[in-house]
């Protein structure tokens, strides 16, 4: 059990990193916030949108929903006490509001659209193990709650290479 997210943990150290590195370069933004925040989304560059849309929009919600991995990895030991539970519910809602800002948002710049697509998809597939793991505490299915766990980690081995391909995607947008 423990290994499932610890190898979760391993690939969610590039999507931190992306993540952190949004929150910086966000931060950095602000000095010419008054200047971004005027101007309406069409008449900003490919890579402007790009860049406001991973850091200013999803980026705050995907760093919240690291921030539950390590409580979950503590939790989750093999022996799956009621803790493990709460862990997994607290991470399930938190990468449920990410991917409902993945679900709303219009303003995805086609330079970064197919490799954020196939990172919602790799997302969405990660929150159903979470689902299914919370429905095997709910049943006492023990089986179920190892498959969800299985099933996130199976998923979470992509993101790293998601998020790379984001990263670089967003370099090719027209500035």
């Amino acid at each position: 059990m423990i290994y499932g997210t610890a190898l979760l943990l391993i690939a969610v150290v590039g999507f931190g990193g992306w993540v952190v590195r949004g929150q910086l370069l966000a931060s950095q933004a602000s000095n010419d916030a008054s200047l971004h925040a005027t101007s309406p989304t069409p008449l900003l560059s490919d890579y402007e949108r790009a860049d406001r849309y991973l850091n200013l929009e999803l980026g705050p919600p995907l760093l919240d929903a690291t921030n539950t991995l390590t409580p979950l990895e503590n939790a989750c030991t093999p022996s799956l006490p009621p803790a493990c539970k709460d862990a997994l519910i607290t991470t399930d809602k938190a990468m449920v509001k990410a991917e409902e800002v993945m679900n709303h948002t219009r303003d995805i710049p086609p330079c970064i659209a197919r490799e954020l697509a196939q990172f919602k998809d790799d997302w969405v597939g990660m929150e159903q193990g979470l689902t299914l793991a919370i429905s095997g505490y709910q049943s006492n299915n023990r089986q179920l709650i190892i498959q969800g766990f299985q099933r996130f980690a199976n998923i979470a081995q992509y993101v790293k290479a998601d998020v790379d391909r984001i990263t670089k995607a967003e370099q090719t947008c027209a500035h």
